[in-house]
């Protein structure tokens, strides 16, 4: 894409990020979270959860008292106990969601952190975040628990059902993500995109503010011809647009209607994996699979930018997504189009474990 197109987008994202903060309703949910004061006590055990796609992770973690302070192996101010991972069903219902997460809940444990990574509208209730589940995605319909609070449904079902009493603070993996960058930058240097088989991004407002911008929903782009296939054929028409030409989720789709308007015979590529190891032939195949690359990456960067211009600040993004890190010439796509659009400086880094670590700081 040529500079002046992505000057346009990244100004059109800056007015909806202007217009969304001032109450107007624009394709950004720009949703606000609130930021507890940390309130498990020191050298307490708590748990973590992250419930997403398929996996279920379930981590018992120790927070740190003054004595461990200047332990330099601990400054994320944790200690990890113990790890595990496991397959999760799809949660058709949510007497399935509740009863599963009821067997990961440890026994000894009073405050749990679950990292959610599905469309919350953030509340708080008892000076913790919690979410209504607004609706499922990846297969899972939770029948029963859309519209309602995710952390109080579980509270209640664990004191109906163990008759204990627990403490849950439930955050979107995205906001969890951004949270993490605590344990590296200060909050009014951070902000966050994830850009994977999904896409999305949010950053602070405050110290005790996070917007989560489900910025996958940016409508203000323009359309190819190939993008609008890709839109008609979707599940849902007229929505993610954004998402649509920009995650893993959909590249390798506009890489085959590409191919197909170019009157080129190959066969169905069927992952964007398959389409990053493309981008890396000297053919034409090659060059047309690193064109739907480089323009993803150019998109990514508008909305980087625009979130920086404003804050206007100088940022540190916390970075998730093979796409980001592993694609070909995606991140320097990325840090090259940034400094083309602006002055301030943008840097990107990995944290390990963000996902554990962000929950982790939703509590302690």
């Amino acid at each position: 894409m040529i500079i002046e197109q992505l000057q346009t987008i990244t100004k059109n994202f800056l007015q909806e990020l202007t217009d969304a903060d001032s109450g107007k309703k624009t394709s950004l949910a720009f949703l606000r979270n609130f930021v507890p004061t940390p309130f498990v006590a020191d050298d307490e055990v708590f748990q973590v959860l992250v419930v997403g796609g398929s996996i279920c992770r379930n981590v018992l973690m120790k927070r740190n008292g003054k004595e461990s302070a200047s332990d330099r192996s601990r400054r994320d101010g944790f200690t990890v106990l113990s790890h595990s991972e496991k397959e999760q069903p799809i949660f058709h219902t949510k007497e399935d969601f509740l009863a599963f997460l009821s067997l990961e809940i440890d026994k000894t444990v009073t405050h749990i952190a679950l990292n959610f990574a599905f469309p919350l509208q953030p509340t708080v209730r008892d000076e913790k975040l919690d979410g209504v589940l607004l609706y499922g995605t990846k297969e899972h319909t939770f029948e029963g628990l859309q519209g309602n609070h995710v952390g109080q449904m579980l509270e209640e079902y664990i004191k109906e059902q163990e008759h204990r009493v627990i403490q849950v603070c439930v955050a979107n993996d995205t906001i969890c993500l951004l949270l993490s960058g605590l344990t590296q930058a200060s909050w009014d240097n951070l902000a966050c995109a994830i850009v994977g088989t999904g896409y999305n991004a949010a950053f602070f407002l405050s110290e005790s503010e996070a917007v989560n911008l489900e910025g996958g929903g940016f409508a203000n782009v323009p359309q190819d011809p190939t993008d609008k296939k890709i839109d008609e054929t979707s599940t849902q028409p007229g929505m993610q647009l954004f998402e649509k030409q920009v995650s893993g989720g959909y590249l390798y789709r506009v890489f085959n209607v590409l191919l197909e308007e170019k009157g080129i015979t190959y066969p169905e590529v069927t992952s964007t994996k398959t389409l990053d190891e493309l981008a890396r032939g000297r053919n034409d195949v090659g060059m047309y699979a690193q064109q739907v690359l480089e323009k993803s990456a150019q998109l990514a960067a508008t909305q980087i930018v625009g979130i920086a211009q404003y804050l206007k600040r100088d940022l540190t993004f916390v970075m998730e997504g093979s796409l980001f890190w592993k694609g070909f010439n995606y991140k320097e796509t990325v840090e090259k189009t940034v400094k083309e659009l602006t002055t301030y400086k943008i840097t990107f880094i990995h944290i390990e474990n963000s996902s554990v670590m962000g929950a982790a700081k939703l509590i302690a």
